[in-house]
């Protein structure tokens, strides 16, 4: 069978991972070959198409192979009809559908045989390019080598479980989707170089353009099982995305809830916002007749994209209690947790739509121009973070660790007066890889600073035993250490209540007070036991860390 090869090169300049959309226009090329996304698509599609496209997008993101064979799907060769609308959707999904596809560049070949039928698609042949100085360069249809998409594959895989993991089951959708929306705004930050715009570099680098913030949220929607698609606007020069809830759809623009000030970096964790949250097609519209001035706000009456498909005609959220919250959301015990606009810690309920306060610790806590008596910033700057399982806030110069159970707060640390934060105040808290943050300034005008203030020491269960003891009252738990952990490690034991909920760690090998024993054991034993008192609080769990003796 003889083939023909052609080269697929401007039809598909889309499927750059580069920045496609941003807000700025200087600073981004623009695509002349930019084709609409045709969301009709979805139900009058041609079924032979449909299934060559899923067909395809699969062996790429399982294999990266060199050839991918299409012959079995009989797609007529006809550049104005079946072939382009093949490589129209085919482009499409891997825009606006697949952004964990990060490694694809803009450019493939494909081949068809002379009875008129595509057969290959071809990954592993470069292809000439006509750049933007007229100059002929090659481009390879894969832009890294399965290393390097492994690497970046990890990382991605790891965010993704790490956010997954704020979800808890008990949750409803709406909350679902308000963890993530939170979580992405107060762990990202807008990217004013306009460089990173893939799934991959915006985890990676923790920063990215409008499509990153956009891929990022549809990503996680798609591990939720939450529908969500992405909506691009090329005269808008932007993309945010939609949300079904309840049988409705709802537009959320989380790029333009993550807080930006004077078109800085400036980025405060305490500057949450949900102006975009939940809305529907026309109030978000109107927001374009009060944002003209505004440089970065997207011109959403000037074009609306594909009106007919996933229209968001409902505003049951336009009143919501949610719009109004400045502040980051955490989740602890089936509760969410916010400041309300007194700095009272509160819980939402959302079946009243109303705000709960349950702590006035910082309420009256102002924050001042550093040096300055007479006068004070309008706004609040305490965040509430979700670390080592414990709910942590701050006011000017303290750090707080909140108790869900009796509803009271308590310093956790207080840094007036070291010197090299003597002239700032604290305006908010993050969490990063295991570790929680302070972001300190002279005001919040300026770029926070960030102070590490305590690291988290991750828990690795090890299977164990309790068995009776030698002496009154007591027994042994016995537990087998991991082959990969050597050397000296701390070993804990899991403490209960009488209904099996856990409540903390009533043992630390470590010591030697309490009634208890250690076994010391070397690189060649695996068996440590612990002589316990108290045996009605304890469950046949020990836990061990990887962390050294200090």
């Amino acid at each position: 069978m003889h083939r023909k090869i052609l080269c697929l090169a401007l039809i598909c300049a889309l499927i750059s991972p580069t920045a496609v959309f941003a807000e700025n226009t200087d600073s981004v090329s623009t695509f002349d070959s930019y084709e609409q996304y045709d969301f009709s698509t979805f139900s009058n599609a041609d079924n032979n198409i449909d299934s060559a496209v899923e067909y395809v997008i699969a062996e790429i993101a399982e294999n990266q192979p060199d050839i991918i064979d299409i012959s079995k799907f009989k797609i007529p060769y006809d550049p104005h009809s079946q072939t382009n609308e093949f490589i129209s959707k085919f482009k499409n999904s891997i825009l606006f559908e697949h952004p964990e596809l990060f490694y694809l560049s803009a450019y493939f070949k494909y081949s068809y045989t002379y009875d008129g039928f595509l057969t290959d698609i071809i990954m592993n042949e470069p292809v000439d390019v006509i750049d933007s100085n007229g100059n002929i360069i090659q481009e390879m249809p894969y832009t890294m080598d399965k290393e390097e998409i492994a690497r970046r594959q990890a990382s991605i895989d790891k965010e993704t479980n790490h956010i997954l993991s704020l979800v808890d089951d008990n949750m409803t959708p709406l909350q679902e989707v308000l963890i993530v929306h939170d979580y992405i705004v107060a762990n990202y930050t807008y990217d004013y170089s306009y460089n990173s715009s893939s799934l991959d570099s915006m985890i990676i680098d923790k920063t990215g353009v409008c499509q990153g913030y956009a891929y990022l949220f549809y990503h996680i929607m798609a591990q939720l099982d939450i529908p969500c698609i992405n909506v691009p606007s090329e005269e808008c020069r932007h993309i945010w995305n939609k949300v079904q809830l309840d049988g409705e759809w709802y537009n959320i623009d989380v790029t333009h809830d993550d807080p930006k000030q004077n078109n800085t970096l400036i980025d405060y964790s305490a500057g949450n916002k949900r102006t975009h949250f939940l809305v529907s097609d026309n109030e978000l519209k109107s927001f374009s007749e009060k944002e003209d001035t505004d440089p970065l706000s997207c011109k959403y009456h000037y074009v609306w994209n594909n009106e007919d498909y996933c229209v968001a005609n409902d505003d049951s959220y336009s009143d919501s209690i949610l719009r109004s919250i400045n502040s980051l959301t955490v989740y602890k015990d089936e509760k969410f947790y916010c400041f309300d606009s007194d700095n009272n810690l509160c819980t939402i309920d959302f079946e009243k739509n109303v705000l709960k306060p349950v702590c006035n610790t910082v309420a009256d806590s102002k924050w001042l121009p550093y040096g300055q008596t007479a006068s004070m910033y309008a706004a609040s700057f305490s965040t509430p973070v979700l670390f080592d399982g414990d709910i942590y806030f701050n006011s000017p110069d303290k750090i707080y660790k909140f108790d869900t159970k009796t509803n009271k707060a308590e310093i956790f640390r207080t840094y007036d007066g070291k010197t090299d934060i003597s002239n700032t105040y604290f305006y908010g808290l993050r969490v990063i890889d295991n570790k929680m943050y302070a972001e300190y300034s002279e005001n919040p005008n300026n770029e926070p600073t960030l102070m590490m203030i305590a690291e988290s020491t991750p828990y690795l269960p090890c299977s164990s035993e309790i068995t009776d003891g030698t002496v009154q009252n007591g027994f042994f738990v016995t537990a087998d250490i991991p082959e990969d952990i050597k050397d000296t490690t701390e070993v804990y034991v899991a403490q209960y209540d009488k209904h099996g909920i856990f409540i903390g760690f009533a043992v630390n090998a470590a010591e030697t007070d309490g009634g208890q024993e250690q076994f010391v054991y070397g690189n060649n034993c695996k068996t440590i036991k612990i002589l316990i008192w108290n045996k009605y609080l304890l469950s046949p769990l020990a836990n061990v860390t990887k962390r050294e003796f200090n």
